[in-house]
């Protein structure tokens, strides 16, 4: 695994946690379990759910950016016969 799979790999983990965050908290505002008030849970929850949703993009996008330079980066070859 290269560097830039490794890293849009870290990347989407990220994501699916920040939108786990945002999933707990809408599901303790549901229950009645938040301390918080409601309209400051709701602010954390669509801005999680943002955050979350942009760093998936982000890493699917330096996923697909690794992908093409992985194919566009073939070594030259070398001419055996101009060293000789």
């Amino acid at each position: 695994m290269n560097n830039s799979n490794f890293r849009s790999s870290l990347m989407a983990l990220v994501g699916v946690y920040v939108l786990y965050t945002a999933y707990q908290l809408f599901d303790s505002m549901q229950k009645g379990e938040s301390e918080m008030q409601p309209w400051l849970t709701i602010v954390f929850i669509v801005f999680f759910a943002l955050a979350g949703i942009a760093v998936l993009v982000y890493a699917y996008l330096l996923w697909k950016r690794g992908k093409e330079g992985k194919d566009e980066e073939e070594p030259p070859k070398e001419n055996d016969q101009s060293m000789k």
